[in-house]
């Protein structure tokens, strides 16, 4: 298995152990849950690594790197970017998405926010599917 892959296997485990339901492409069911990994979503930039759903809503974007990229992960937010402002297969909205993350299977780095665990990512999307809930109301 390579770094990278590695790697991967462990984002999976902490997304799921803070909730999120990981998906395939090629497997998609955005109703799965309320939160919803997708891996290798296609963009016209290229795929990403992963593309965060809320309420089946594309809302961030979680470049993976190996573990030897250890904490310094600042040096992939230029790479979330692109992806965070690419076209979205599927999707209308050209909007930027919300949140950006960069992670090994040891650390997140996050572009907007000071929390550092998958399980505080987790709350943070439930507060921000509430809100896309009332501002629907």
């Amino acid at each position: 298995m390579t770094p990278e892959a590695m790697a991967r296997q462990q984002i999976d485990q902490k997304l799921e152990q803070a909730g999120w339901v990981i998906e395939d492409m090629k497997q998609l069911n955005l109703a799965a849950d309320l939160g919803v990994a997708v891996r290798e979503y296609p963009t016209d930039s290229s795929p990403a690594d992963y593309v965060l759903f809320v309420n089946r809503h594309a809302v961030g974007v979680i470049e993976a790197k190996k573990d030897s990229a250890g904490e310094n992960l600042t040096a992939a937010e230029a790479q979330t970017e692109r992806y965070a402002t690419a076209n979205l297969k599927w999707r209308k909205d050209n909007t930027p998405l919300r949140f950006l993350f960069e992670a090994t299977g040891q650390h997140l780095n996050i572009d907007n926010d000071r929390t550092s665990s998958f399980r505080n990512l987790i709350a943070g999307i439930r507060r921000m599917e509430r809100e896309l809930r009332e501002s629907e109301a």
